[in-house]
C-alpha cells in the first residue's frame, strides 16, 4: 500500500512539475490596440452616409486593418484581436458599397424626373404658351398663379423693371424659334451635364437636341442647354420643378463636331 501511494504521489508530482513548466513557457497574450481602433474605424465609416468628406475614414481604417493583421501574424501569438480587424473591414465595406449605389439610383431618378418636366416645358414652348413658360421658370406648379391671362400680363405693367424683364423674355430668340417650328421640331434629351443636390434644392443641367426640316426638306439639328431645379415645400410636403430660366443655345460645336462639355467651351 505504501509503495502504491509513493508511486501515485511521485506520478502526481511529475505532472504538477510539467504543468508548472508549461505555464511558465506559455507567452502572455495581449489584445492589439490597433485592432480595437480598426473596429472603431469600421463603425465611424458609416459617417459616409452624411457627407463624402468622411471618405478618408474607411480608407484609413482599411490600411490600419492590413497593418494590424500583419502585426498580429508576426507576433507569434502574443497579440490577439484579428477578428476585430476583420470586423472593421466588413463594416467599412457596407457604406463604401451602399453609398455609391444609393447616389447612382438617386441621380438616375432625378435626371428622369427632370427630363419629364422639361418635356412639358418644351411642349409649352412649341405651342407658344409664354404665360405657362414664364411661370414654370420661376415658381413650382403648386404655387403658380391661377389668374386669367389678361390679369397675369397686366401685373407686369405696374413696375418698369418687371415690364422690361417681360419684354426681354418675349424677345428670347430660342423661345421664338421653338414657337415658330412648332410640331415640326423634334426635341430630345442629348446629355446630362450636371446633376447634384444642395441644401435647398436639386439641380440638373442638361443638353437637348432640336431637329427640324429646313426649306429643302432636309433635317437639321441644333443643341441647347437648359437648367431645371426641384425644390421642396415643407408646409405642403410636396416637391416642385422650375426651369428654363437659363436656357442657352444654339451651342457651337467643337472642331470634331461634338457638343462641348461646358458653356464656356461652346462660346469659343
Amino acid at each position: 500500500m505504501e509503495q502504491e501511494q509513493n508511486t501515485s504521489s511521485l506520478f502526481s508530482k511529475k505532472w504538477n512539475m510539467a504543468d508548472e513548466s508549461s505555464s511558465e513557457d506559455q507567452p502572455l497574450t495581449n489584445i492589439s490596440v490597433l485592432a480595437i481602433l480598426c473596429l472603431l474605424g469600421g463603425l465611424l465609416s458609416f459617417l459616409l452616409y452624411f457627407s463624402v468628406y468622411f471618405c478618408f475614414v474607411p480608407v484609413a481604417t482599411f490600411l490600419l486593418a492590413l497593418l494590424t493583421l500583419y502585426r498580429i501574424k508576426r507576433s507569434e501569438g502574443i497579440l490577439v484581436g484579428a477578428w476585430m480587424a476583420w470586423a472593421g473591414i466588413f463594416l467599412l465595406l457596407i457604406p463604401c458599397v451602399a453609398v455609391p449605389v444609393q447616389t447612382s439610383v438617386f441621380r438616375a431618378r432625378l435626371c428622369a424626373d427632370s427630363c419629364e418636366y422639361l418635356q412639358t416645358w418644351f411642349r409649352m414652348a412649341k405651342e407658344g404658351n409664354y404665360e405657362k413658360i414664364r411661370q414654370m421658370q420661376h415658381v413650382p406648379h403648386f404655387v403658380q398663379s391661377k389668374m386669367s391671362s389678361v390679369n397675369y400680363w397686366k401685373q407686369f405693367t405696374r413696375e418698369e423693371e418687371s415690364h422690361a424683364a417681360m419684354h426681354s423674355f418675349l424677345k428670347n430668340k430660342l423661345l421664338l424659334t421653338l414657337a415658330t417650328l412648332g410640331d415640326r421640331a423634334e426635341i430630345a434629351p442629348y446629355r446630362i451635364d450636371a446633376a447634384y443636390h444642395t441644401s435647398s434644392s436639386d439641380k440638373v443641367l442638361s443638353t437637348w437636341s432640336v431637329t427640324y426640316p429646313n426649306e429643302a426638306g432636309q433635317k437639321e439639328t441644333f443643341f441647347l442647354r437648359i437648367d431645371s431645379n426641384r425644390t421642396w415645400d415643407e408646409d405642403k410636403q410636396i416637391a416642385g420643378w422650375t426651369g428654363g430660366g437659363n436656357v442657352t443655345g444654339p451651342l457651337k460645336l467643337d472642331e470634331s463636331g461634338r457638343v462641348p462639355e461646358t458653356l464656356e467651351q461652346s462660346k469659343k
